[in-house]
């Protein structure tokens, strides 16, 4: 439903348009000679932390909607034994 997945869906959005926000002050404060591998280096560093970002937005919704109930493991309650 819309509820479930609403925190996720804000949290992305906002990380996003701040992220947007902080490379476009990059770009215009970047020096205008600079070589085509260093724009490559842009390009991947900003797909990276794009990516990161939704990522977190994913999380936030499986957290909140308590899917990690779903798994069968067994929680650990002693420590483990060492030789």
């Amino acid at each position: 439903t819309l509820g479930e997945i609403l925190p996720g869906v804000l949290v992305t959005a906002v990380g996003l348009t701040t992220f947007e926000s902080v490379f476009r002050l990059y770009t215009q404060f970047k020096s205008p000679e600079s070589s085509a591998i260093a724009g490559v280096l842009v390009l991947l560093t900003w797909l990276y932390f794009s990516g990161l970002i939704i990522l977190v937005g994913v999380a936030v919704n499986a957290v909140l909607s308590n899917r990690s109930a779903d798994v069968d493991i067994e929680p650990v309650t002693r420590a483990a034994r060492t030789n």
